[in-house]
């Protein structure tokens, strides 16, 4: 005989509650295919002629392409309205102020510099030049301590004018062995480094797509390095430097998912996201307007222990790490009172 939740049953086979449930979490992977023909359609425009309204006549369905920003609430949460997607925003008060660089001095308790021919370093207004002359040169500036161990896994850095020639970088240096983070910058870059262990180093630039940096074979302190080099005139500018370790959530509510017609008492939510780490996100649903979310897992039924009538949608991440903190959520859709 088939255990419960085993659905290869033969007649005489007892059908179980948790029976049920394998099947409506079997519905739950159709739905997900389903939803993203929904999702597509609700881009390009429904036919005209669809129902003889040019509305989609759905039966206990409500999804959100965010086309516009209708979330209810955005606790360091953005939204891209050009992509149309709401994404977690590490946000800048999270930052202690490694240097500002307005001194118009080197601070000399933070960084070595080192320069060779026709090369210099120079702190002045609220940035510090790193140039190179008429000639050869090498100019570096590297953090006196551990970047990670003193400070904290986390590292912004805003740089400034770039006047572009030579080989520009961002590194970490251990006195002997040399990983590059980024090179040939960009006027106004944000550059984000978020340290996820010993072996990696996670970078993006603008907020763009995240790069592994393999770290394994630095040792003992690992200090942050900016390098320029050429054979003649090259210069960047750094604007500041800050870090943080602060645990930051980042929660996203829709406004009212549906109203339905009679008491909401099972659901099954569809999400297409991304997360940069597995379970980075945490996802609820509310029957009651939000005055009670419950946890569920993505594409399986849940039955609410609080019914109601009005459903909304909850994304919540919780993290130290800028990299594992970054969620984007593009589309939803809610199945609700499939028995």
């Amino acid at each position: 005989m088939a255990a419960e939740g085993d659905l290869n049953k033969i007649n005489g086979d007892i059908w179980y509650a948790g029976d049920v449930t394998a099947v409506l979490n079997s519905m739950g992977l159709i739905l997900k295919d389903y939803a993203q023909t929904i999702f597509n359609a609700d881009y390009d425009g429904w036919d005209a002629r669809l129902d003889g309204t040019g509305a989609p006549d759905f039966v206990n369905v409500d999804y959100d392409t965010f086309q516009t920003d209708t979330a209810d609430t955005q606790t360091n949460i953005s939204y891209n309205s050009t992509s149309d997607f709401y994404y977690t925003n590490y946000p800048d008060g999270s930052f202690t102020t490694l240097d500002e660089f307005n001194d118009s001095s080197i601070n000399t308790g933070i960084w070595d510099t080192a320069v060779t021919g026709t090369a210099s370093i120079a702190e002045a207004g609220t940035v510090i030049t790193l140039a190179i002359g008429g000639g050869a040169g090498t100019a570096t500036l590297t953090t006196d301590n551990d970047i990670f161990n003193t400070y904290a896994n986390n590292i912004r850095i805003n740089m400034a004018t770039i006047a572009l020639g030579g080989t520009q970088q961002l590194q970490l240096y251990d006195g002997s062995t040399t990983v590059v983070l980024a090179t040939a910058f960009a006027s106004s870059d944000l550059i984000d480094v978020s340290k996820i262990d010993s072996s990696n180093v996670k970078v993006r630039i603008n907020g763009g797509a995240w790069s592994n940096k393999d770290i394994s074979s630095l040792a003992g302190t690992i200090k942050l390095r900016f390098s320029i080099s050429h054979s003649s005139p090259a210069s960047f500018q750094v604007d500041w430097i800050r870090y943080s370790s602060d645990s930051i959530t980042a929660t996203l509510i829709t406004d009212v998912a549906a109203t339905a017609s009679s008491t909401i008492t099972n659901a099954i939510l569809v999400v297409n996201n991304l997360d940069n780490v597995s379970g980075g996100a945490d996802y609820y649903l509310s029957a009651d307007n939000g005055a009670n979310f419950e946890a569920v897992t993505l594409n399986q039924i849940h039955n609410f222990t609080n019914t109601g009538n009005q459903l909304k949608v909850k994304v919540e991440a919780t993290g130290v790490s800028i990299y594992a903190l970054d969620i984007t959520v593009y589309e939803y859709l809610a199945k609700y009172n499939l028995h």
